[in-house]
């Protein structure tokens, strides 16, 4: 079988998220930093879509800050447990630039291949639930989803 499986849809988890963010001016319970140029970029909310060889990830990212910056919105990816892939590894990225108090949404695509590891003399994706954090840096707050992969499929 070629491509995940249509019942691979994600669940949206919009809503759970790490630590509120502190900054000198405000607390922020998105996720995001304070960078030295002087904006503060954080991912509101993502969303994850089914695409031909993987999927399509949207983030909504605003510059909360009073002065235009870039910010570089990153999706690291967890295997289900028992998995020989490494545990929050840079899937995905996608770098924006913002003016003061502007948002935008960028969409990041995440192939199926980023999920395959070798099994049974073949590359396969594995079934099961894997985590994708969107933020900022792998040591950062981050917005969480879940993929559900119901079967085992060779990418594409």
């Amino acid at each position: 079988m070629k491509g995940p499986p249509e019942a691979a849809m994600h669940r949206r988890d919009e809503g759970r998220r790490h630590s509120s963010i502190n900054t000198n001016d405000h607390t922020r319970d998105e996720v995001g930093v304070r960078t030295p140029e002087g904006h503060h970029a954080c991912a509101n909310k993502i969303d994850v879509t089914l695409a031909t060889g993987g999927f399509d990830v949207s983030a909504e990212v605003t510059n909360s800050g009073s002065l235009a910056g870039r910010a570089v919105v990153e999706g690291y990816l967890s295997a289900p447990a028992g998995s020989n892939l490494p545990t929050n590894a840079l899937a995905t990225f996608s770098p924006t630039t913002l003016d003061a108090r502007a948002s935008t949404t960028l969409t990041m695509f995440l192939p199926d291949s980023s999920m395959a590891q070798w099994n049974n003399n073949a590359m396969r994706v594995l079934a099961g639930t894997y985590t994708l954090n969107v933020g900022q840096s792998s040591d950062g707050d981050f917005l969480i989803t879940t993929l559900n992969i119901p079967t085992t499929f060779a990418p594409n």
